[in-house]
């Protein structure tokens, strides 16, 4: 924070010492341009009042004669200017008492408006006119101008310095005021744990670049408050299903240990029970480790744009055979429309056993199980999973889908078919993963449950 307000308040500063230099800068060059100008409308001027005093249809003059012409002119505006008469070959006809006997420099002939410095005369600003045949110079001291400017260059150090000086003390000022929201979000933010992680920072009115960033923040922190409570949840339900199997095979095996005499039937029994135990805690411990992998994003899928009806052939066939073993009837319902749908079919497959597997732990033997397939009118390749079991309360309708949710139905299941609750939640890790969705409704108040499942499809001529 300190290092943005010191950042701020230099580029603050130099923009401004900057911004005021090159103001004073620019009005140097445009106020020495305009004292120029004016002194050369001068010497313009000067040479009007010469020109009369030498005549252009006068003959040719000697030097006493210009001299005589125009010395007293000369003499008047000695304290302005200084004048220099001389004809074309070189020779000097004329020069005004101030130039203390000396000649302008030979640098001044040809140039219509010169500037120059000489030792002797200073900085001079020399106009060169033509009268018959001679050259009129008239010179004008440059000496004040000089002097005005040397202030001028110590006033713009002195006023350079101040604006920066201020321009500091107003950048810390103004940097202090903009930073510190900025202040505040820090300190409220570092105040943020998973202690309290249901507090959140205060969205100031207005929409600037803070509010955007009180509202990114607290957004980040709904989503990280949100993850902290799954984590909670996942790691209470998690120990929870951990807990029976483990007591449960820890009592079987301290059973083995302390009664000796136990027949071997007995033993058998026992580590029957154990074997079970361990086959459901890797069961659980394997679900666990594939929706960890879905929901990071790491699960990798082969998505292929296929048509459904060979990969629900092939389903239905294993789906009928688990239906009868529990006097369970299957049916394919699907429709006669020719469109492909992006997804993987070994994964597919993999959800739609889990659905079947959910429908007959809790379908009646004798009753049916159904599975629809239709295009709708969005562009989503519809799957229905319906069967006849107690259904789920409208308040229960997601929480199927979460983890470890065995007793969302009416009714429970017999005690051979219980799972562990994760089928549905791997369900839906594979279709967010495939950009689909996956939802339950309930069929009627009687009972009856469908589990959903949509994935983007477009209609296609068949081959």
């Amino acid at each position: 924070m300190k290092t943005l307000s010191v950042r701020l308040t230099l580029w603050y500063a130099l923009v401004v010492t900057m911004t005021v230099a090159g103001i004073l800068i620019a009005g140097r060059f445009y106020l020495l341009s305009s004292l120029i100008s004016g002194i050369d409308f001068l010497n313009d001027a000067e040479f009007e009042e010469i020109s009369h005093r030498l005549p252009g249809d006068s003959p040719i003059m000697t030097p006493e004669e210009v001299a005589r012409a125009i010395r007293l002119h000369s003499e008047y505006d000695a304290s302005f200017f200084f004048f220099q008469v001389g004809a074309k070959n070189g020779e000097v006809l004329f020069k005004s008492d101030n130039l203390a006997g000396q000649t302008l420099p030979q640098s001044v002939h040809g140039n219509r408006r010169f500037s120059i410095r000489d030792d002797e005369l200073g900085h001079l600003r020399v106009g060169e006119f033509t009268l018959r045949d001679m050259d009129v110079h008239i010179a004008s001291s440059l000496q004040n101008v000089d002097a005005l400017f040397a202030g001028y260059q110590e006033m713009t150090f002195w006023v350079v310095l101040l604006v920066f000086l201020f321009s500091v003390a107003v950048g810390v000022f103004l940097s202090r005021v903009a930073l510190n929201p900025v202040s505040e979000i820090q300190a409220i933010a570092r105040r943020i744990s998973a202690d309290n992680l249901d507090e959140r920072i205060p969205v100031p009115g207005g929409k600037d670049e803070i509010s955007e960033l009180c509202i990114f923040l607290n957004e980040m922190f709904d989503r990280i408050q949100g993850g902290f409570d799954q984590i909670n949840r996942f790691t209470a339900d998690a120990s929870h299903e951990l807990r029976t199997p483990l007591a449960l095979i820890r009592l079987h095996s301290e059973r083995l240990l302390n009664n000796p005499e136990l027949s071997k039937q007995e033993q058998m029994d026992a580590l029957t029970e154990q074997m079970a135990e361990i086959e459901r805690l890797n069961k659980l411990v394997e679900d666990l480790l594939f929706i960890a992998k879905a929901d990071s994003g790491t699960l990798k899928l082969n998505c292929r744009k296929l048509f459904p009806g060979a990969v629900l052939e092939d389903f239905c066939e294993d789906a009928r055979l688990l239906c009868e073993e529990q006097s369970i009837r299957f049916d394919l319902i699907e429709s006669n429309e020719a469109y492909k749908a992006l997804f993987d079919p070994t994964w597919l497959r993999h959800v739609l056993l889990n659905l079947l597997s959910n429908a007959l732990r809790f379908s009646p033997p004798g009753s049916t199980i159904r599975l629809r397939s239709s295009l709708t009118g969005e562009g989503y390749w519809k799957l229905s999973m319906e069967d006849e079991g107690p259904g789920v309360e409208a308040h229960n309708l997601d929480l199927i889908f979460e983890r470890f949710q065995t007793n969302s139905r009416n009714e429970e299941p017999p005690g051979d078919r219980k799972g562990i609750g994760l089928g549905l939640a791997i369900c839906r890790s594979i279709i967010n993963q495939h950009n689909g969705r996956i939802y339950a409704t309930r069929q009627s108040s009687a009972g009856g449950l469908s589990v959903h499942v949509e994935l983007p499809a477009k209609l296609t001529a068949r081959l």
